[in-house]
């Protein structure tokens, strides 16, 4: 079953399907998560995972051996998560205006259902978390490599939805500023300084038509 298929009131039915092993699995995952968005990763440990989930010392070794092998559950985890708010994205494109101003909007609340709540927030500096340690990480770069061009592939998808020229080239610099808004989302979340949903919208219309104007 792939979690990218249940929508967000579909997450209790996810856990009662799943087997005590699995279950224990998606709870260390989670834990890893939780971990990376509110303490970063010199956090993860697996003996700190052990304890805060109060399980016998070496359970969470026995379902993931390294390091590694906790951050790209984690990282699947997060993208399963993730993949949701883009499957509403591109269903709220093939039903909205083919419009610049419409695409922009709902990309701009696409950002705000991936950081306007705390479990959001937190989930997103886990994944930044991650990304920034897979540029050092030998091992970790190919999870994140993959995860990555999946993403882009959708924005392709989505770019194509508004009637634009759906590049590879495009759609990773729409992916690369989507990123860049959520970091502002999620390090300005408690100074009042990050950017409104309004201000964010109306700067990827002008961008959103400056490519079309192009094309």
């Amino acid at each position: 079953m792939s979690f990218a298929s249940l929508g967000q009131g579909d997450e209790l039915s996810e856990t009662t399907v799943l087997s005590s092993s699995a279950k224990r699995r998606l709870r260390i995952v989670e834990c890893v998560i939780d971990l990376l968005g509110t303490q970063g990763g010199s956090a993860v440990s697996h003996r700190a995972i052990d304890d805060m989930l109060v399980l016998p010392n070496g359970t969470t070794s026995n379902f993931f051996r390294t390091k590694t092998a906790l951050l790209g559950a984690a990282y699947d985890r997060i993208a399963e998560l993730d993949l949701i708010e883009v499957d509403r994205a591109l269903a709220a494109a093939q039903n909205a205006p083919k419009s610049d101003v419409s695409g922009s909007q709902i990309i701009a609340k696409t950002i705000e259902a991936w950081v306007g709540s705390e479990e959001g927030l937190i989930r997103h500096r886990a994944r930044l978390e991650i990304d920034l340690l897979a540029s050092y990480w030998s091992d970790l770069a190919p999870i994140v490599l993959h995860h990555r061009n999946e993403v882009t592939k959708l924005v392709a998808q989505f770019l194509a939805i508004l009637g634009l020229d759906d590049t590879w080239e495009k759609a990773r610099m729409l992916h690369v500023i989507t990123d860049g808004l959520i970091f502002d989302q999620a390090i300005h979340k408690y100074d009042g300084h990050r950017l409104s949903l309004e201000t964010i919208g109306e700067s990827l219309s002008s961008m959103l038509l400056s490519w079309r104007t192009a094309d």
